[in-house]
């Protein structure tokens, strides 16, 4: 059971890749995957994994008991193989001391053994025991913690160790960070540096040994600081796998933070940031439409904050008579966009959504393209071409 939990689990299911890019079609800007780097022993502070000499308390009861042989199991890590390994190989003779590790950060501490293992703090006090060679407690606080397996073993093995940080306010980007549940809500800063849609990536990893390596969404929303205090300028949102675990929303330039609601202590939390400009101008009705020229193109978002009713127009004329196309392409939302175009020739209207476009032919003539979002909860960018 121990051999198909971790090596089952831990070379795939942590190797998170968060497709930041993966709202886009082939009409919109180049996609841009992030793959998580889940941190080493270095990155998340835990050092010093020293072989120390067992307590005599636990050495006489340890020596009562037959030697568990360990057969030179390795452990695979739990980290991505594009990061230095945080794997420290030990080497038990009859005991069964791993040793000490130093925590300089608080949050969620992963371990595993190729046996089961015990956690004691400084004082040799007991916290906790692992599962099947795997252990985890979103509560390590900053100290020094003894390790020794359950029972007497010989041989040698890896134990693999990482620490995720569960602390508030820092600042996402295009590298993945890990954070560690709490059970509470997390804070975490993100800059938009011109109006357009902010993609963040939130996927939530299971490190308790039942679920260990499944993955889950995250609910989650968006603030603007205003005066002393946090505004909510958003709706609440819910990653999916369906959506490569992204949250889009519409906002101006500014500073901004997530809210990634109710963290789960037995879980850890990838999280990533990326924005794409969208910023042309645009009519606010029919008779202040923006024409767009031949084989140029406008792109818009709709913010979290406009009117339902708030409206972008735009103006193709097409004085020739040859194939031409308009096409309407959605550069990332959450709910739908309704796009109307008239003129020669009235097209249905359509819905674009998510990375879907409508692509039309259109004769001789001028056309006017109406866009809009569906609710208030519709947010995103979208970007109308005259193609040829």
């Amino acid at each position: 059971m121990r051999k198909k939990i971790l090596k089952g689990v831990f070379c795939s299911a942590l190797s998170i890749v968060m497709a930041t890019g993966g709202v886009f079609v082939s009409a919109a800007p180049k996609q841009a995957e992030v793959t998580t780097k889940i941190q080493s022993v270095q990155n998340s502070k835990i050092v010093n994994l020293q072989q120390t000499k067992t307590s005599e308390n636990t050495k006489s009861k340890a020596q009562a008991r037959t030697a568990v042989q360990l057969n030179n199991v390795t452990v695979p890590t739990i980290w991505n193989t594009s990061v230095k390994s945080a794997v420290k190989s030990v080497t038990l003779e009859n005991g069964n001391d791993i040793g000490t590790i130093t925590i300089k950060n608080a949050g969620t501490l992963v371990a595993a053994f190729g046996v089961d293992f015990v956690v004691r703090d400084a004082n040799y006090q007991y916290i906790m025991g692992s599962t099947n060679g795997l252990l985890y407690n979103a509560n390590m606080k900053p100290g020094t913690y003894h390790l020794y397996t359950k029972d007497v073993v010989k041989g040698t093995a890896n134990i693999s160790l990482s620490l995720y940080p569960n602390q508030n306010n820092r600042t996402l980007g295009s590298k993945v960070i890990m954070i560690g549940g709490t059970g509470k809500d997390s804070y975490q800063y993100f800059k938009v540096s011109k109006r357009g849609i902010a993609i963040i990536g939130l996927q939530g990893v299971w490190v308790n040994p039942t679920n260990f390596g499944k993955t889950y969404g995250i609910t989650n929303y968006v603030q603007k600081k205003s005066g002393s205090s946090w505004k909510t300028v958003s709706s609440s949102q819910y990653t999916t796998e369906s959506r490569n675990y992204n949250s889009v929303y519409g906002l101006p330039a500014g500073s901004y933070r997530v809210v990634l609601k109710s963290t789960y202590q037995s879980g850890v939390i990838g999280a990533a940031y990326r924005q794409v400009a969208a910023n042309s101008s645009y009519g606010t009705s029919k008779k202040k439409a923006k024409t767009i020229s031949r084989k140029k193109y406008k792109k818009q978002t709709f913010l979290t904050t406009d009117s339902v009713k708030k409206e972008h127009w735009y103006k193709i004329k097409v004085s020739k008579k040859r194939t031409t196309y308009i096409d309407v392409t959605s550069l990332g939302s959450s709910g739908t966009i309704y796009c109307t175009v008239s003129g020669k020739v009235r097209f249905k209207t359509k819905n674009i959504k998510n990375g879907t476009r409508y692509y039309l032919k259109a004769p001789k003539g001028t056309y006017y393209i109406r866009v809009k979002r569906y609710s208030k909860s519709t947010t995103g960018a979208y970007q109308v071409k005259y193609v040829k």
